[in-house]
């Protein structure tokens, strides 16, 4: 198997349902690849859905979880594709994406990533990332796929609570040996417009740990540019 999704979900049934009908809409094997629904107990009507789309799914976790990030490491332990792939409910995959990508997927390990389409304003994110663009942002989630005895070993640290997915790909940036390839193609329309989970909330946690994170898992060359990526903002703080 090349290719577990992985959906975290919580009372979003009605995003649910375009995420799980844009991957059965995809032509490709299905042999090469599993979606996995993981649900922290929702009372609307997803379980309905997840029977709707049974013909896809492979798995179906529904239990109690301590957020998102903890729902996404359920879905890695029972994971068995080559790559794991991580949407959210609402977010949908490109036409046809996985019968280009999956040919890839068979010819590397590592990271491998793309562009997603932000659905509020139709504008792509973001193409290849160095170090430096990671220390400014992150790459989208919905456009990364992950080597699965990569992230089997590290997961998401669930102390962040919604930039795990941020911190994972700073330490695996960190990392030379793990090979990362940019892919210029549009994985996932990414449904900004839903105001979802990341944008409603931020991560106190991360925000107090990021300079330690980078300074523990870097050389003296990229802490020298993050200092002077962080004088810079405050340059342009002050004069607005």
């Amino acid at each position: 198997m090349i290719l577990s999704i992985i959906i975290p979900s919580y009372n979003s049934a009605h995003l649910l349902l375009n995420t799980l009908e844009s991957i059965r809409k995809q032509k490709c094997k299905r042999t090469d690849v599993e979606v996995i629904v993981v649900d922290a107990v929702s009372t609307d009507h997803t379980v309905d859905i997840v029977n709707k789309y049974g013909d896809i799914i492979s798995d179906f976790i529904c239990e109690k979880d301590e957020g998102i990030y903890d729902a996404m490491n359920k879905g890695i332990d029972v994971a068995r594709g080559k790559f794991s792939y991580f949407i959210g409910a609402g977010d949908t995959l490109t036409d046809n994406i996985l019968a280009e990508i999956l040919p890839i997927l068979t010819k590397y390990d590592g990271i491998v990533y793309g562009n997603v389409i932000r659905t509020k304003n139709n504008a792509i994110y973001d193409g290849e990332f160095s170090i430096i663009k990671l220390f400014r942002r992150n790459i989208c989630h919905q456009a990364i796929f992950y080597h699965t005895d990569i992230i089997k070993a590290l997961k998401y640290n669930t102390k962040y609570k919604v930039l795990a997915d941020y911190h994972l790909n700073i330490i695996l940036f960190s990392k030379f040996n793990i090979a990362k390839r940019y892919i210029n193609f549009n994985i996932a329309y990414y449904d900004d417009l839903a105001q979802g989970f990341s944008q409603n909330n931020s991560d106190d946690a991360f925000i107090s740990d990021y300079y330690r994170i980078i300074c523990e898992n870097y050389s003296l060359k990229y802490k020298l540019v993050l200092f002077c990526i962080s004088i810079i903002r405050k340059i342009k703080k002050v004069i607005g």
